[in-house]
């Protein structure tokens, strides 16, 4: 069973890298380390496995209704596992654009 954790890093590393402007696309594997945005924005601060396993700066959330009266959009408890996404590739400005679960964590709901 693979599971998030269980990846080998090696074949993660950077994937949908561009060499020549180091820049990273597509979606990689995160967990949550603080949800406590000290800026109030929804923002994660996260650890994708597949990298060095330091903290990226805060990730901005990608959310479908946003405005000045909320949004749909609850901050994940920490060690949850997210999707993140760079703005135009750039690893300075993570995104995280939503949830996943792992084998035995998905909720009722989910179960068919």
């Amino acid at each position: 069973m693979e599971t998030p954790s269980s990846r080998s890093s090696a074949s993660v590393t950077r994937p949908y890298a561009d060499v020549e402007t180091d820049r990273l696309f597509g979606k990689f594997r995160g967990t949550v380390l603080n949800n406590q945005d000290p800026l109030a924005l929804g923002r994660l601060l996260v650890e994708v496995p597949s990298f060095s396993g330091s903290p990226l700066s805060w990730a901005l959330p990608c959310v479908p209704f946003p405005g000045p009266k909320g949004s749909a959009t609850l901050a994940p408890p920490i060690g949850t596992w997210v999707w993140i996404e760079f703005e135009e590739g750039d690893p300075r400005h993570p995104i995280w654009s939503g949830y996943f679960w792992t084998e035995g964590q998905a909720p009722l709901f989910a179960v068919a």
